[in-house]
């Protein structure tokens, strides 16, 4: 009877201090930007898995979303979009009351960039720097004064408070207003469906969710000045244990 609770005694500390796969904590949870997520963290979470027997539980929203669940403790790690100090003034104009603490530390993954769209339908094939800010803010309100049809032209933007949506007002458009008129998409993908049933339209969005989606047949790319961005992850304090091992993996293989 002694030997049987030795032996239990014994296994029971072996279960505890055995870092098996499997077992509670080998999952990490990172909350933000689809675009991190379809760009750089989907693609590689098998190797993740195979290599360092980390999953991953993966929610995506926005930049702004993932910061303020990092610091509210309900993630491990934030997908950003964009560099971390416009990621933080960003988020505080939105929610005032989170106060950002001074241990966040971000890990740039990779770089994406934007593309600009229009409806296959469209002739319009290359937009200058200041055609496609007048497009954008409304003064070019024709396509026929950018080269199209006589038709007025239609912005199907990003979701507010996205960091492509303020990427886009920050690279091209000089911090001014989109168009009065402009369509607000729900979500980066809607941008691309309304475009299918809207001829006249215009829309600016990242090459990945364009590659992946449903709808690319009934559009066009345009050419147009490059628009890129950094994508990262976002810590609080220093990486430790399997949040390590998921930032290690996604930096080594962005430098690759």
């Amino acid at each position: 009877m002694k030997k049987t609770s030795l032996s239990l005694s014994l296994l029971s500390i072996l279960m505890l201090s055995a870092p098996v796969a499997g077992w509670c904590g080998d999952t990490v949870s990172l909350h933000g930007a689809t675009t991190t997520q379809k760009s750089v963290i989907d693609p590689g979470k098998e190797g993740l898995a195979k290599s360092a027997g980390v999953k991953l539980d993966i929610v995506g929203s926005t930049t702004g979303a993932g910061l303020e669940d990092l610091i509210n403790g309900k993630c491990d790690l934030a997908m950003a979009a964009e560099a971390l100090p416009d990621a933080i003034a960003n988020m505080k104009a939105v929610s005032t009351a989170v106060v950002v603490p001074d241990n966040l530390k971000e890990f740039v993954v990779g770089k994406s960039k934007l593309v600009v769209i229009v409806n296959k339908e469209n002739p319009v094939a290359k937009l200058s720097s200041e055609q496609l800010k007048g497009l954008l803010t409304g003064k070019i309100a024709n396509w026929k004064e950018a080269g199209g049809q006589d038709k007025a032209v239609v912005i199907i933007a990003a979701p507010i408070g996205t960091a492509t949506r303020k990427i886009i007002q920050k690279q091209i458009m000089s911090g001014a207003d989109f168009a009065a008129g402009t369509i607000d998409s729900e979500t980066p993908a809607k941008q691309v469906e309304y475009l299918d049933i809207n001829p006249e339209g215009l829309a600016v969005v990242a090459d990945t969710l364009l590659a992946s989606s449903a709808k690319k047949g009934s559009v066009k790319t345009v050419e147009a000045p490059e628009i890129s961005f950094q994508l990262s992850l976002v810590s609080k304090g220093e990486p430790a244990g399997n949040i390590k091992k998921v930032v290690d993996y996604y930096t080594s293989t962005a430098k690759k």
